[in-house]
């Protein structure tokens, strides 16, 4: 299997993961209201960073109901966006962004934020190549590049290396023929 191919992979699990987080929030009600945002948050309050449980506090708490949704549209966008391969790297941000708000909500003594942690690194390594080009609608726009870079494919480097095996060729110069029966009538003797 070819490195893209591997990339490729990657990006639809991560996203297909995502899908799974989307369908459980929406068939939970998130969509609906923020009751169950407010109890995973009433848990996690305890053990979040103090400045981001300020944040939660402050900020996500009283408007629980938009956060809910928020978080489940932003889940089933970057899921949508990773499996389809379509807007690649917008989807891996927003995953990413999210990511980072589960592991500032979990603390960092909570074990759960690990995943969040594995999640992040798998979707900057989605953000920073081109994962969506194989196995995706993002590569539907771009022709396949040839690599030039010698580590990149060294069996290319070393093709373009070796000397060129091609005929021999002489050199003629031509001469008109002045005389005999090649010899061009406009030709002086």
């Amino acid at each position: 299997m070819s490195a893209a191919r591997g990339l490729a992979l990657l990006r639809i699990g991560l996203g297909v993961e995502l899908a799974i987080w989307a369908w459980a929030k929406t068939s939970e009600g998130w969509l609906e209201d923020g009751s169950a945002l407010a109890e995973v948050l009433a848990g996690y309050l305890p053990q979040s960073q103090t400045e981001y449980a300020r944040f939660l506090e402050s900020f996500v708490l009283p408007n629980v109901d938009l956060f809910a949704k928020l978080v489940t549209l932003a889940e089933w966008t970057a899921a949508g966006a990773l499996v389809l391969g379509l807007f690649t790297r917008a989807g891996a941000l927003l995953a990413m962004w999210l990511m980072v708000n589960f592991m500032l909500m979990r603390g960092p003594s909570d074990v759960s934020a690990s995943i969040d942690r594995l999640f992040f690194l798998v979707c900057l390594v989605c953000f920073v190549t081109s994962a969506g080009r194989v196995l995706g609608l993002d590569g539907l726009g771009h022709r396949p590049q040839r690599v030039t870079n010698a580590w990149a494919n060294p069996r290319a480097a070393t093709a373009a290396a070796q000397p060129l095996l091609a005929r021999p060729t002489r050199s003629v110069a031509y001469e008109p023929a002045t005389s005999g029966p090649l010899a061009s009538p406009f030709s002086n003797p």
